[in-house]
């Protein structure tokens, strides 16, 4: 599943995947670093109605910043569907 994950997000990022279709990522219990893969995908994908699924019943640990964009934060910014309208 990772594999999957990083070649997506590889292919994203070099402009090899281009995909108009909704996404749905899945997250293992715990996962932080696929939840954060996740949320650069779907940042990354050309759609607006891409989906993070989490598992049941599971926390995801943050234990380290991502980033201090409005403050310090754990998680990349997730953007919002009217942004990704203007691109």
């Amino acid at each position: 599943m990772r594999t999957i994950k990083f070649l997506m997000l590889l292919g994203l990022f070099l402009g090899l995947v281009s995909c108009n279709y909704p996404l749905t990522l899945h997250v293992d219990c715990g996962d932080v670093t696929g939840l954060i893969e996740a949320i650069d995908i779907a940042n990354g994908s050309a759609s607006t109605m891409d989906t993070i699924e989490l598992a049941k019943n599971c926390v995801y640990e943050l234990e380290q910043m991502h980033n201090n964009t409005h403050g310090n934060n754990g998680l990349p910014p997730i953007q919002y569907l009217r942004q990704k309208k203007r691109e």
